[in-house]
């Protein structure tokens, strides 16, 4: 994946001398840049699109500014624009912060991908299967950061969907924001089928592709967008909406579970929990599609989560930046003898390996400055080997961990509660997933279970919380409760959540110019 990192990169550069590439100018903004043309230049531009991934704001770690509103953590540094978000307090007007640096890195994606995708019947290629996996790619990535923007800019109020530009004119300024939020979501699963049509198996691709996506990552990624559309349609009392959604939900992760490859089962549950996190399982059978780990920086990061969980200034050893740090909360969510909670969490008094030597966490050298007293511990394989696993430069604190956006177990989550929902047994997948955290299952299962289970497994991930307690209905009274540290000291004041307004962000007000107050503003903002 390193490799098309590297191309992505010398796309992006080729972009300034080159007119047969898309420039790249904010989404949504009028240009004189022209469209990919030639098969070389699709190529290009393809490749093109993992470098607006590693955006900073982007998949590097830009999501779990939102992620970090939930209950699982809090901010571990000072940070007053973060902390403003955490507090629900943001404004219209200083919504050019971290909501702006998202859309401004999530948005051009979406625009470069459908400038490759509207040239698909206009250019012949003599390999039909590179060429399928080419516009496969570009169909899954629009999928992937649509979905993203989707649900944090758009809801299901009268004439508050996201924009979605014109495919085929994409200097076309005259568009409106749809009827709500669904629409989006069907625009997504569409591209999701397009993309699932066109991709191969994992077992298909080279190595050097690795971290492309692939046919079960486009069924993924349906399944969690359509489970968020049948939410939605509850929110408006649409049940028969939601039935049809949950049923599509549990359909399209179905695909994934049972899919199969020469005979071969495409994907399973790791062994033991503590191994989805390793470096050398990046790939394994667990894996579906992850932000991609790396130890170099040329413009672009690779994912910077893992250093951004460690230690602030990592006990001297390495340039750890202290953001995200769990709760008592998260902590207390596990069952005793529940195996991921040691994965997920350091705690006080918690033996841990670091740049080879074994250490104890919260006391001697390895004191915590964390507000909470715990750290993340999922994310630690890298540290734990030492500097060959981690980027030198400090100040970009990625490693070679990637980072999962989503994986097997999330999609067994998925099916439980599409199942759930539908008035069915989640039995079969949440048995799955207690079995390996070292858990007895149950007799049956109640939505509940499944929230739990969902929090314990996918802590600390881009699976999502906060949007979790959002689309659940939960945000405003988890929130309203103040946050603890390990000793019980209180470490964040609870918050008023409106259920009204912050279940999304404000679109950034220069957006709202550049489109001529076309667009009106989320509801209260």
């Amino acid at each position: 994946m390193k490799k098309i990192m590297l191309i992505g990169i010398a796309a992006v550069l080729m972009a300034s001398c080159s007119e047969s590439i898309l420039d790249l100018k904010p989404y949504g903004a009028p240009g004189e840049g022209t469209f990919p043309e030639t098969e070389s230049d699709i190529e290009l531009a393809v490749n093109g699109l993992y470098y607006g991934l590693w955006d900073d704001a982007a998949y590097t770690r830009g999501p779990m500014y939102w992620i970090n509103a939930s209950d699982d953590m809090i901010t571990g540094r000072i940070n007053a624009e973060v902390d403003t978000y955490r507090n629900f307090a943001i404004t219209a007007s200083g919504s050019a912060g971290i909501a702006g640096r998202l859309w401004n890195a999530l948005t051009p994606i979406m625009g470069r991908s459908n400038a490759v995708i509207k040239m698909e019947d206009k250019i012949q290629m003599a390999d039909q299967k590179k060429k399928d996996f080419l516009f496969g790619q570009a169909y899954f990535l629009n999928a992937l950061v649509h979905f993203d923007l989707a649900k944090r800019f758009g809801n299901m109020v009268e004439g508050k969907g996201f924009p979605i530009p014109n495919r085929q004119d994409q200097l076309d300024m005259e568009y409106d924001r749809p009827a709500n939020v669904n629409v989006n979501m069907d625009y997504i699963i569409a591209d999701c089928m397009a993309a699932a049509e066109r991709l191969p198996y994992q077992a298909e691709l080279d190595p050097k592709d690795y971290g492309r996506p692939t046919k079960t990552a486009a069924w993924a990624w349906a399944s969690k967008v359509a489970l968020q559309k049948g939410w939605n349609c509850m929110k408006v009392q649409d049940e028969a909406g939601a039935q049809a959604a949950f049923l599509q939900a549990e359909n399209f992760a179905t695909q994934v579970i049972e899919a199969t490859y020469n005979g071969v089962k495409c994907h399973d549950l790791m062994p033991t929990y503590k191994e989805v996190f390793l470096i050398e399982n990046n790939f394994g059978k667990e894996y579906i599609f992850s932000s991609q780990g790396g130890t170099f920086y040329a413009g672009s990061r690779p994912n910077m989560l893992p250093g951004m969980m460690l230690e602030n200034k990592g006990w001297g050893k390495y340039n750890g930046f202290g953001y995200f740090v769990p709760t008592k909360s998260l902590y207390d969510e596990f069952e005793a003898g529940d195996q991921r909670r040691a994965v997920t969490i350091l705690a006080p008094g918690d033996k841990f390996t670091y740049f080879g030597q074994e250490c104890v966490y919260g006391q001697g050298d390895y004191a915590t400055s964390s507000p909470t007293k715990m750290q993340f511990n999922k994310y630690m394989h890298p540290f734990s080997i030492g500097s060959s696993e981690a980027n030198p430069n400090g100040d970009s604190p990625s490693t070679n961990l990637n980072v999962p956006i989503i994986r097997y177990a999330e999609v067994l989550l998925i099916r439980a509660e599409a199942r759930i929902m539908q008035g069915k047994s989640g039995k079969e997948d949440l048995d799955k997933i207690r079995r390996r955290a070292g858990l007895p299952v149950k007799g049956s299962y109640t939505l509940d279970d499944l929230k739990h289970e969902r929090r314990c497994e996918l802590a600390g991930e881009y699976a999502d919380r906060h949007s979790d307690l959002i689309r659940w209905g939960d945000a405003k009274a988890t929130y309203a409760r103040p946050a603890y540290g390990f000793d019980g000291t209180q470490v964040w004041a609870g918050r008023n959540f409106r259920d009204d307004r912050d279940d999304v962000y404000p679109i950034p007000e220069n957006i709202l110019l550049l489109m001529d107050n076309r667009w009106e503003n989320n509801p209260n903002y």
